[in-house]
C-alpha cells in the first residue's frame, strides 16, 4: 500500500521537508499520487520555482507544455519568466490558471504593446505577490491606465524599466527591500515610495537615483532604518555630498554596506559603524586624502571585506585591513608577495580568500593564514601553478 494515500498532509510535508528540491521533483516521478499530493502541498510547493526560458530551438513554449502548465493542479508559488516576449498570452493564462497564489515573480527581458498591457498583465499577481523582480522590461508606448495595488508587495527590484513606477508601485507601503537601478523613473513617485516605507530595511540604488533623490530635506523626512545599504556605480559618478549625512543617519542600523567611488570623510563614518559585518569597497580613488592619514578607527564587526582599489595602493589597503582585525572572508583583486606576509600578520582569522590574480610565489608555509578554510585565485600563471604542486608534494611527503 502506498503510505502517501493514507497519510494525512501534515505527515507528509514533515517527510518531505527533509528532502532536497532534485529529490522531491524526483518523488513527483514516482506515482500519480505522490505528484499529486507534493503538487497540493503549499508548504512543499513553496521551495519549487516554476522557471520559463527562452531556447533557441524555439521562441515560445510549446503547445502541449503550455497546456500542461495551465491545466496542471502544483500549486505553484514561485515563477521565473525570461526571454518569452513572443508568447506572453501563454505567460498570462499560466499565471491566471487554477486561482494559484503566486508569492514570487521574476520577468526579464519582455516587450509590451503599452503601459495599460503591462499593467493588465501585472493585476493578474497584485494580490498575492511578496517578491517581484522586474528587468530589461520594454513598454512600446505610454497611454493612460489605472494604478496597482500591491497590498502584500515586502520585496521589489527594477533594473531597466520604462517608467511603470508611478502606476505599479506608489501605493506600495509595505516594502522591506526595494532595488532601483534604472535611470527612467519618476523621482516624486520614488520619493513617495521611500516616504511611506518605514519598514524599508534593505535599499540598492544606482548612485544616479540615490544623488537626484536624496536632499538632506528628504534625508531628515525619512523614516525607515536601513540594515542593508548598496550604491550601484553604473556611470563612473561620485555619490555625492548627501552620501555621508545619509549613512550618519542610519549608522547604528547598518549591518551590509556596498559603496562605489567614496571620499575620505565617508570611510571614516563607514568605521564607526558599530553593526557592520559586511563591507564592500569598490572603485576608490582618494584624490582628497591618504587613508594611512586618517588613522582609521578599529571596526571589530566587519567579517566580510571586498575591497578593490583602482589605484591598487598599497599602504591603503594595509589601512584598511588594520582597521578590520575580525575579519573572516576577504576579496580582493590582487595578492603580491608582501601581502601574505601583511595578511599573515594582521588577519589571523582569515577563513575565505578570494582573488582575482596572484603574484606571490611563496606560500608554503602552513603556519601563515592558520584558519584558512577556502582559497579561490581566477587567473594564476603557470610559474604558481607549479608552486601548488610543489606544495602538493610536499604535503604527502
Amino acid at each position: 500500500m502506498d503510505p502517501l494515500a493514507i497519510f494525512p498532509q501534515e505527515i507528509t510535508d514533515v517527510i518531505f521537508k527533509h528532502l532536497t528540491v532534485n529529490e522531491l521533483l524526483t518523488a513527483t516521478e514516482v506515482s500519480k499520487t505522490w505528484n499529486e499530493v507534493i503538487g497540493a502541498s503549499s508548504k512543499v510547493m513553496q521551495r519549487i520555482q516554476l522557471s520559463l526560458f527562452w531556447l533557441k530551438e524555439s521562441m515560445f513554449l510549446t503547445d502541449d507544455v503550455n497546456y500542461a502548465l495551465v491545466n496542471s493542479t502544483r500549486k505553484y508559488q514561485h515563477i521565473d519568466f525570461r526571454y518569452q516576449s513572443c508568447h506572453l498570452e501563454g505567460m498570462q493564462a499560466i499565471l491566471s490558471s487554477n486561482n494559484r497564489k503566486w508569492k514570487s515573480v521574476r520577468l526579464e527581458r519582455l516587450n509590451f504593446n503599452s503601459t495599460a498591457h503591462l499593467i493588465d498583465f501585472l493585476k493578474l499577481i497584485e494580490k498575492t505577490v511578496v517578491h517581484l523582480e522586474l528587468f530589461d522590461i520594454y513598454v512600446a508606448s505610454n497611454v493612460e491606465t489605472d494604478n496597482i495595488d500591491f497590498e502584500k508587495l515586502k520585496i521589489l527590484r527594477l533594473k531597466f524599466i520604462d517608467g511603470l513606477i508611478d502606476k505599479a508601485f506608489s501605493k506600495c507601503c509595505n516594502l522591506e527591500e526595494l532595488s532601483v537601478t534604472s535611470s527612467y523613473q519618476s523621482n516624486e513617485a520614488l520619493h513617495k515610495i521611500f516616504m511611506q516605507n518605514a519598514k524599508l530595511q534593505n535599499l540598492t540604488l544606482s548612485s544616479l537615483i540615490f544623488n537626484e533623490i536624496f536632499s538632506l530635506e528628504v534625508i531628515h523626512e525619512t523614516c525607515f532604518k536601513l540594515k542593508v545599504f548598496k550604491a550601484k556605480d553604473y556611470y563612473r559618478g561620485s555619490m555625492g555630498a548627501n552620501l555621508a549625512p545619509f549613512l550618519e543617519k542610519h549608522m547604528p542600523f547598518l549591518e551590509e554596506l556596498s559603496l562605489d567611488n567614496i571620499n575620505s570623510e565617508t570611510l571614516k563614518i563607514i568605521f564607526h559603524m558599530p553593526k557592520l559585518k559586511k563591507l564592500r569597497l569598490g572603485n576608490i580613488n582618494f584624490h582628497d586624502n591618504v587613508i594611512s592619514a586618517l588613522q582609521l578607527p578599529v571596526n571589530q564587526s566587519i567579517e566580510v571585506l571586498s575591497y578593490h582599489d583602482t589605484d591598487n595602493g598599497l599602504s591603503n589597503m594595509k589601512s584598511i585591513i588594520e582597521a578590520t582585525p575580525n575579519v573572516k572572508e576577504l576579496k580582493i583583486y590582487s595578492l603580491t608577495q608582501e601581502m601574505v606576509t601583511f595578511l599573515s600578520m594582521q588577519a589571523k582569522k582569515l577563513e575565505k580568500l578570494l582573488l582575482r590574480t596572484i603574484d606571490a610565489d611563496d606560500m608554503s608555509n602552513h603556519e601563515l593564514f592558520p584558519c584558512l578554510k577556502f582559497l579561490n585565485v581566477e587567473i594564476i600563471t603557470s610559474s604558481f601553478e607549479d608552486h601548488l604542486l610543489a606544495i602538493e608534494k610536499d604535503k604527502q611527503n
